[in-house]
């Protein structure tokens, strides 16, 4: 049985019931196509990768149920590019519009000269458009020359404008004749790109149709700090690309693995931008959604949309197994979190150390490397930092829950360097540490975005309880 599990009512639709119609967006599926499973899935995934065509074959048995008027793909279709994969996944979409469903993919940065392609046979941006011809590069209006956009009617009124927002063309590889291998996850929209948008959505605008914009990288910061922290997964010069897609209705996105929403006022239709980014399809908790979307007229400030997860396949307990798979992200986290902190405030833990011992401090009591500082911080936040991951990947954070969990992890910290420096330092470190860690929790637990600019953005995820 299905749950619905997360209802986003960002304003309310005037129109007609009638000329409302339903897409079904997922995100990031990573398949591996099943020949080629055995053997290479690391055994650090935080993806069910194993079990990736299972997963979008029941994902796809659910857009039949659902029967949406488009299912939207904003991708990393595949797992690492491989050829075998987009063919799978090519094939089951082509199954997928026989049952009455047309689909629409855009390539993520996994998808297109991915030097890290299981069995070494990637694709090339123009195969990638050839195998997803019928997923809307045929049926485009217009095919942007500098990347592997395209514009297409997605259904009366509406128009869908897919924005190639990856970095494949600097992808280089030791088995291509290359001198060394590069792997580009960043985002970018290129200037042209940027122009070529900016005119299409005018032409879309003209006729009158809503303008839904589809692509792999964040738009907007989803977490305080995103562009800071998580360079990667958000898309560079993004104000310069928020201006290009102004007059969009929606902006469709994926790339980090999480379920949010976010805003810059004012709300559209009058002049801001409305992100939706959805979790991976093959990470816990199997996110998909459903959005309402009619024509411009019908809509005064925006649609309803409900965030659906996929429940368990009778022969794999697809909930429990992610859950662990995804409590592993707590070591990545923790590892990235240590050494940032350690590259700021290792020297000088050092060079306190004397002082420290005149305190009672014992050397050994304290980390003298990155690697020890992550053990540390593991040994004492592995449980809220888990709840926090989940939290985040999930969605429709609850307050009174997100309160908690920061609680929990700001008390657990100064319980850590109180085990380490004694209270005195705990206070001084702590506040120096915690000042810099709680707004990035805080947005992240509580929904709450400020990310320090002359323009708010806040999310407007409202859970259905």
């Amino acid at each position: 049985m299905r749950k619905k599990l997360l209802e986003l009512l960002l304003c309310c639709s005037l129109g007609a019931a009638a000329q409302q119609s339903q897409l079904m967006v997922i995100s990031d599926p990573h398949v591996l196509a099943p020949e080629l499973v055995e053997g290479n899935v690391p055994a650090g995934e935080l993806k069910l990768t194993e079990h990736s065509p299972a997963i979008v074959d029941a994902l796809l048995d659910s857009a039949r149920r659902v029967r949406p008027a488009a299912l939207l793909i904003a991708g990393d279709l595949t797992y690492n590019g491989e050829r075998a994969s987009h063919e799978w996944l090519a094939d089951r979409l082509k199954s997928l519009r026989a049952d009455g469903v047309p689909t629409f993919v855009v390539p993520g940065n996994h998808d297109v000269r991915n030097p890290h392609a299981v069995g070494g046979r990637t694709v090339t941006s123009d195969e990638f458009a050839a195998i997803y011809g019928d997923c809307g590069y045929v049926a485009a209006t217009s095919r942007d020359t500098a990347s592997l956009s395209y514009v297409a009617p997605l259904l009366p009124g509406v128009t869908l404008l897919a924005i190639d927002s990856n970095r494949y063309d600097e992808n280089r590889s030791e088995a291509w004749g290359d001198t060394k291998t590069v792997y580009r996850n960043a985002g970018r929209v290129k200037p042209s790109t940027r122009r070529w948008a900016s005119a299409q959505i005018a032409e879309a605008r003209s006729r009158g149709d809503r303008v839904v914009v589809m692509m792999h990288h964040h738009l907007l910061e989803h977490i305080d700090g995103q562009a800071r922290l998580l360079p990667n997964y958000i898309v560079e010069d993004r104000d310069k690309v928020a201006e290009a897609l102004a007059g969009a209705d929606l902006v469709l996105t994926g790339h980090l693995h999480i379920t949010d929403a976010v805003s810059l006022p004012p709300a559209p239709p009058k002049g801001g931008v409305l992100e939706v980014a959805t979790g991976s399809a093959t990470t816990w908790p199997f996110p998909y959604r459903v959005i309402e979307i009619g024509r411009r007229e019908d809509a005064r400030h925006g649609q309803l949309f409900t965030t659906i997860f996929l429940a368990d396949n009778p022969e794999c307990p697809w909930s429990e197994l992610g859950q662990r798979r995804l409590a592993r992200g707590v070591d990545v986290l923790a590892a990235m979190g240590a050494k940032k902190v350690w590259s700021r405030m290792g020297g000088m833990l050092q060079r306190a150390a004397p002082l420290l011992s005149l305190a009672g401090v014992k050397a050994e009591d304290l980390p003298s490397n990155a690697d020890q500082l992550k053990s540390l911080v593991l040994q004492y936040l592995r449980e809220p930092l888990t709840e926090a991951l989940f939290s985040v990947t999930r969605g429709g954070e609850d307050p009174q829950v997100g309160r908690a969990n920061l609680e929990a992890i700001s008390d657990n910290v100064l319980n850590m360097l109180a085990d380490m420096v004694g209270d005195g330092g705990a206070e001084l470190i702590g506040g120096w540490l915690l000042e810099r860690v709680e707004p990035l929790m805080r947005s992240a637990l509580l929904d709450l975005n400020d990310v320090g600019t002359d323009r708010e953005r806040r999310t407007e995820d409202h859970v259905s309880r």
